[in-house]
């Protein structure tokens, strides 16, 4: 038992809920002039679409390598403005990252520490 009151309690631990005002969302948005990007098809300046086409890991826990993978491809496809997306190999990540676990789960941070030392 505790020698709090209800209200001492009600008043320290429990979750109270506070709704924002405009004013605080309105900090928080992009700007009156957003407008979507949908990347499937937006193009560099080559014309190229730099989404690479869905894959399937099957059964191996490797989202992290086909996170990582795709992630360069189409940062490389958009900033270095290439004419053709390079698609890299999700294998050599599952088996070269060594502080990822292969098919048994990984982290992308780990992934791209490792492409940037390689």
């Amino acid at each position: 038992m505790s020698d709090w009151t209800e209200e001492e309690f009600a008043a320290i631990l429990k979750y109270n809920a506070v709704e924002p005002t405009a004013d605080q969302i309105a900090e928080h948005t992009v700007g009156a002039e957003y407008t979507p990007i949908d990347w499937r098809t937006q193009t560099n300046f080559h014309g190229t679409i730099c989404m690479t086409p869905i894959q399937d890991q099957g059964q191996c826990g490797s989202c992290w390598a086909f996170s990582t993978q795709l992630s360069l491809s189409s940062n490389l496809c958009i900033q270095a403005d290439v004419i053709d997306v390079v698609e890299y190999s999700v294998q050599y990540l599952v088996d070269c990252v060594t502080s990822c676990y292969g098919c048994n789960g990984g982290s992308v941070s780990y992934a791209c520490e490792y492409l940037k030392k390689h």
